[in-house]
């Protein structure tokens, strides 16, 4: 049996056993691509935590440069995370001209709370 395969919008002749083996190589792509999105997620989430747990050591707050040198990753790479982290309200940035302080939300109620008692 004779095929005409298209790929890059080139045709070429394959026998069965030779597109046989490219169908084979293609689902191995596909299981390299999941294998990837699954580490680039459990990644995702450890930046989470990590995070959370360096500002929970830190209740005064702290830069995302210094959040960044905290735990050894590029400002932007952090810049990322805290964001969401925002948008998921566990965390508070103020915007303080040049920097932002970043703050676990429930500290920062906490310190609130410790202020009004001491009024």
């Amino acid at each position: 049996m004779i095929l005409l395969t298209e790929i890059n919008n080139t045709y070429f002749h394959a026998g069965k056993y030779h597109f046989l083996r490219y169908l084979s190589s293609i689902k191995i792509f596909i299981n390299a691509l999941i294998r990837r999105r699954c580490t680039a997620l459990a990644m995702e989430n450890n930046f989470r935590e990590r995070i959370l747990e360096v500002l929970s050591k830190h209740p005064e707050g702290l830069t995302l440069t210094q959040i960044a040198k905290e735990l050894g990753v590029h400002r932007h790479t952090i810049t990322k995370y805290v964001y969401q982290l925002e948008g998921a309200h566990v965390v508070v940035m103020r915007d303080l001209k040049t920097l932002k302080l970043c703050y676990l939300k429930k500290n920062l109620e906490n310190n609130v709370e410790n202020s009004k008692v001491a009024k």
